[in-house]
């Protein structure tokens, strides 16, 4: 054996045997101590067994804490902003654009929502976007959002809460007469 593998080998065996050290000094102290009576008519006063050390009379008031240690506060959740990206399409029909995001409902406390905001433009016509949760197949028409003007309107869908478990979403875009959309850019609000 090398030298490193005995070092390891001498350090476990000190350490087992300072915790069965502690075990029985342990051990000790919480038993009440035990009285031999010579005669069941002599019966010696026996004081109460020692309290064992791990009583709460022995732990230091709050008061005698150090001040450098941190209180424990609930921490109230910030509102999230995730950007998503841009895309284009010339579809009459609804299309999957590449810009997608995996979100996990495990990671947002239970009482959030979230809405969907996109920046369109279309030369004439009408131009929509929407999420689509892409694990499931399950559009999310509450997300539709659609303009109508050459320059960029960000609009706001109503909120949503997030589906359960981690799912991938995904930006569809359509246009209504071939025309070509532009998404400047897409977002989800997480809020409370």
């Amino acid at each position: 054996m090398d030298k490193f593998k005995i070092i390891v080998i001498i350090c476990l065996l000190l350490q087992s045997s300072a915790i069965a050290a502690l075990w029985i000094r342990q051990d000790k102290l919480t038993k009440p101590p035990t009285v031999a009576i010579a005669s069941p008519l002599a019966l010696p006063s026996v004081s109460p067994a020692p309290e064992p050390l791990w009583l709460p009379s022995l732990l230091p008031s709050p008061s005698l804490l150090p001040s450098f240690l941190p209180s424990v506060k609930p921490v109230n959740f910030q509102p999230q902003i995730i950007y998503m990206g841009s895309a284009s399409t010339t579809a009459t029909g609804w299309t999957e654009t590449s810009i997608t995001i995996e979100l996990s409902s495990g990671d947002y406390p239970d009482n959030i929502s979230a809405v969907f905001e996109a920046g369109l433009s279309v030369v004439s016509g009408e131009d929509w976007a929407r999420l689509k949760n892409k694990t499931s197949g399950v559009i999310m028409a509450v997300t539709e959002i659609s303009n109508n003007t050459q320059t960029v309107v960000w609009k706001t869908s109503p909120k949503f809460k997030l589906f359960n478990g981690s799912n991938l979403y995904v930006v569809e875009l359509k246009s209504s007469g071939g025309e070509t959309v532009q998404l400047s850019g897409a977002r989800i609000k997480i809020s409370q």
